[in-house]
């Protein structure tokens, strides 16, 4: 059973909150990106583009939806449906291409971290991406911890390798056993399938509830009472 407008006008403002999660979660993740993430940026921005970009979406299609109700316009209607259409299809499109793309990012970005492990103590952009990392993901290296050993010498490590972050800490670290000890390739695989499922749960929610509303709105086509006052479906 189709709900009422009021009912319609709450899921759009639902759908107002969502875009704005979207959004603030794509500026987060560019900011990051921008900071202690920037060695990546060229392969994850996208990804934050896109969050605002699909936030922005929602929200205008949400604007229109609450518009075609509150001027009871057919035109305002028609171009609800239009826009609920497409939104509906960049959605599935996105959560398809998502999956698809889900190995091959992950691979590119291993790569990248390997061929920056060379790089760690003569670019600033380099060094600050892996500390970050390493230090939020608690691991070191990519595959194993003494790949460091070419790079800053035997029984050295980054000082962001650490159990307890100190200046220095790293130089002879591994005879005390006091780091991460876990690969950075599995702490990622880890992390995606843990943000994962959280995301997976939002986007269905969120493709379930605009094709509720698009095979509810379907109904009210031919419907003249969906253009009368709300005390109507009081």
């Amino acid at each position: 059973m189709c709900p009422s407008r009021i009912c319609f006008v709450f899921i759009n403002l639902m759908f107002i909150v969502f875009s704005a999660f979207l959004v603030g979660l794509g500026i987060i993740v560019q900011t990051s990106l921008n900071g202690d993430y920037g060695f990546l940026k060229g392969h994850l921005s996208t990804a934050s583009v896109l969050s605002v970009a699909f936030g922005a979406l929602l929200f205008l299609t949400a604007i229109l939806a609450l518009l075609s109700v509150c001027y009871r316009t057919r035109v305002l209607f028609f171009v609800h449906v239009f826009s609920l259409i497409i939104l509906i299809v960049v959605e599935l499109s996105a959560g398809i291409a998502g999956f698809v793309a889900k190995s091959s990012m992950f691979k590119v970005i291993t790569d990248d971290l390997r061929s920056g492990q060379s790089k760690y103590t003569s670019n600033r952009l380099v060094n600050t991406t892996w500390d970050s990392l390493q230090r939020d993901l608690k691991c070191c290296g990519v595959d194993h911890y003494n790949e460091w050993y070419k790079y800053l010498g035997n029984d050295s490590l980054p000082d962001s390798c650490c159990n307890r972050y100190i200046v220095g800490c790293g130089s002879g670290v591994v005879s005390t056993g006091k780091f991460y000890q876990d690969n950075c390739a599995e702490a990622i695989v880890n992390w995606t399938d843990t943000n994962e499922m959280v995301i997976a749960v939002f986007y269905s929610t969120l493709v379930t509830m605009h094709l509720l509303c698009l095979l509810c709105l379907q109904r009210h086509v031919h419907t003249p009472r969906f253009y009368d006052p709300f005390l109507d479906d009081l």
